[in-house]
Formats: structure tokens, sequence, C-alpha cells
């Protein structure tokens, strides 16, 4: 089963980026980019940790394509605020669900 979509502005300037994401349930997926500044790829793990825990492990290629694409410092940056969010919209989405249990 695989996802696809597309950014036409990224960090609010016109860029085009498309994503293909592969999901292995239920545990893992992997990510094709390919955009106008680099092109990416990713993989992305769960392992139960114990206690309601779990690990992501996320690792990712990145190949850019211009010299003003972003540094290695700014990706990671970039990533674990968007991470931020997901993580924040999967907790009030397990909340959601755990109540009509």
């Amino acid at each position: 089963m695989a996802v696809r979509y597309e950014d036409h502005i990224i960090e609010g300037r016109p860029a085009t980026a498309a994503r293909i994401i592969s999901l292995h349930p239920p545990d893992r997926w992997h990510l094709d980019m390919i955009g106008d500044e680099s092109n990416e790829t990713g993989d992305y793990k769960l392992t139960p940790l114990g206690d309601h825990k779990t690990r992501l492990t996320a690792t990712f290629r990145v190949s850019p394509k211009t010299s003003s694409g972003q540094s290695a410092p700014r990706f990671v940056k970039v990533v674990n605020a968007l991470w931020d969010k997901y993580v924040l919209a999967l907790e009030m989405d397990y909340k959601k669900q755990a109540m009509k249990n």
C-alpha cells in the first residue's frame, strides 16, 4: 500500500516536492521524495519498548540538487518540528480512541 502527495509551497516559498510513502504494516514505512532542491529517501521503524511506549527510528538520505538546499542541521530542525506536530496529532487521536472504548 502506498500514499502519494505533493507540496507546492515549502517553508513559505514556491517549491515542488512529490512524495511516495510505502506502508509496511504494522511497524515500518518508506519515503521516496523528488523535489526541486533535493531528492530524499527515508525509512521509518517502530519498535515496542513495553509499558505503552514505542521508539520511532527514522533514517534519511538526502541528495541536494542545488547549493541553496538545507544544511544538515536545518534539515534535522525542520523534520523534528514536523514530527512534533505528528506526535501531538497521534496522541490526540489515541486519546479519542481510548475514550470510545
